[in-house]
């Protein structure tokens, strides 16, 4: 589940299918069969586990898309497939991305492929951000905040447009984001999951902000 800039793993399955072998005759076409009996199964359970995972998400309204990645055709034949309830079908968002990569890092880079269809999304906009608040540092242009007392200065001068904060429960970085929102600044929440959270936390004490306009 993506929720804001964080990615949550709900379950992770396990899942070996052979390459074909070639023995030539009938004990070849039984080793396809079987090769095929193991892609089939592993991915009813992966459409299993999503149905079951997933569904309470649409039937609240939470769920807004559903990416898809992997491998190969291995994806195409998941979607194409009858795998998933009807409802999640729906959901899938095109295209499929291919991802090279198994586990979180692999949730982390199809979420980083499907920019195009994700260019609304938190976990694309946080990445975004950071990119320009180095491009600014490196200018050192005066559009760039940081230090708990700076920005709480800058919020309420309204000069604040977008707020990165560390998300590790702290109190002062909770009532920092909570403020900012009130002046109408944008607040990214940011875990490890992102790359550069601990840049953040570790640099800036966990948060930093791009103004609208310079301060004195």
């Amino acid at each position: 589940i993506l929720r804001g800039s964080r990615i949550e793993v709900l379950e992770e399955l396990e899942g070996f299918v052979p390459g074909k072998h070639m023995m030539g005759g009938q004990s070849q076409r039984r080793i396809d069969r079987i090769i095929e009996e193991m892609y089939e199964n592993f991915l009813k359970e992966v459409g299993e586990a999503a149905n079951t995972l997933l569904l309470p998400y649409v039937e609240t309204g939470k769920l807004k898309g559903v990416l898809v990645g992997g491998p190969g055709y291995a994806k195409k034949d998941f979607v194409d497939g009858d795998y998933m309830d009807y409802r999640l079908k729906k959901l899938v968002l095109t295209p499929l991305i291919d991802v090279a990569y198994q586990g979180e890092a692999g949730l982390r880079e199809m979420v980083l492929k499907a920019e195009d269809v994700l260019k609304n999304h938190k976990y694309i906009e946080v990445n975004k951000l950071i990119e320009e608040i180095k491009f600014h540092l490196a200018k050192d242009d005066g559009l760039v905040v940081y230090g708990l007392e700076e920005i709480k200065r800058a919020i309420e001068m309204g000069a604040v447009d977008s707020l990165i904060v560390y998300d590790d429960g702290d109190p002062k970085l909770e009532g920092l984001a909570q403020e900012a929102e009130k002046f109408g600044t944008k607040v990214f929440l940011v875990g490890d999951e992102v790359p550069e959270a601990e840049w953040v936390k570790k640099t800036f004490g966990g948060a930093i902000g791009k103004l609208r306009f310079r301060i004195s």
